[in-house]
């Protein structure tokens, strides 16, 4: 950034984040990753233009601020840009560890009133809510987060309805499954 550019003043909260990122450094690399062996670039823009995409299928499933949505995946560039997306949306993100056992997946999905559940892959299938794929996720608003170009997964939006969702989030210290 040049001296007679003037830096977008920093987002208040982590919902503008993604944009504000892309707007402050552009075409810089904001995330690495391997695709079959080969190494890609995800610049700031594009991460935040693919949060923006998710997001948008997100929004289209009836996500809105204060729902908590369930991410069961590995650590990817995916999972970055669905967490943004949820960001952006004011929404929270519930991360599940795709290891746990099968009672914890439910026990998190019931205890923290997920609304939707997005999978990494149709091998999660855990009971609760909606599923949705995170590469579907951007295909369902735009197109563009599956980074191999294979289409795979599956999108299933439906909202839960139930007496936690519209509750506060309770923090799971000394609590585990039922």
């Amino acid at each position: 950034m040049s001296d007679s550019t003037i830096a977008p003043p920093r987002p208040a909260d982590l919902s503008r984040l993604a944009g504000w990122a892309g707007a402050r450094h552009g075409d810089a690399v904001a995330q690495r990753y391997l695709v079959d062996g080969t190494w890609q670039e995800r610049s700031f823009d594009g991460l935040g233009e693919a949060a923006g995409r998710v997001a948008a299928g997100l929004r289209a499933c009836g996500v809105r601020a204060g729902d908590r949505v369930a991410l069961l995946a590995q650590t990817s560039p995916e999972w970055t840009i669905c967490d943004l997306a949820i960001l952006e949306l004011g929404a929270i993100a519930v991360p599940i560890y795709p290891t746990n056992a099968t009672p914890e997946i439910e026990w998190v999905l019931r205890d923290s009133g997920a609304s939707l559940l997005i999978l990494e892959s149709t091998e999660h299938r855990a009971p609760g809510p909606a599923r949705l794929d995170p590469r579907r996720a951007a295909r369902a608003a735009h197109r563009g987060l599956d980074r191999r170009g294979d289409g795979a997964g599956r999108a299933e939006p439906r909202r839960r309805a139930g007496p936690r969702a519209g509750r506060p989030h309770r923090g799971a210290a000394g609590a585990g499954p039922a």
